[in-house]
């Protein structure tokens, strides 16, 4: 993901979760976040996680506190990076109680 790139899942079921868990790495020395949206790559942030330089192919487990709904709703990662060349992999998301 480059800054400002973003994926969606629809209907969610967010009952009982609390944590996410967030399998990712950055590819360069900069690092950036990956937020966790409501709805949009514009909606209220649930979750908002450093992500750290791993070097090409590596990634780090990093857990955080989902803040907000409840229930069914659409969940949107977005990119944000401190320059436009800097790559964030995701390679997978786990939601927790």
């Amino acid at each position: 993901f480059k800054d400002g790139a973003h994926i969606l899942w629809r209907d969610l079921n967010l009952t009982g979760i609390s944590r996410v868990t967030l399998r990712a790495g950055c590819f360069d020395s900069r690092g950036g976040t990956l937020e966790l949206r409501q709805g949009s790559p514009s909606g209220p942030v649930l979750a908002s996680v450093a992500v750290k330089p791993t070097g090409q192919a590596a990634f780090l487990e990093l857990p955080a506190t989902l803040e907000g709904p409840r229930g069914l709703t659409d969940v949107c990662v977005v990119a944000r990076c401190p320059d436009k060349s800097t790559v964030l992999g995701l390679n997978w998301i786990e939601f927790q109680p």
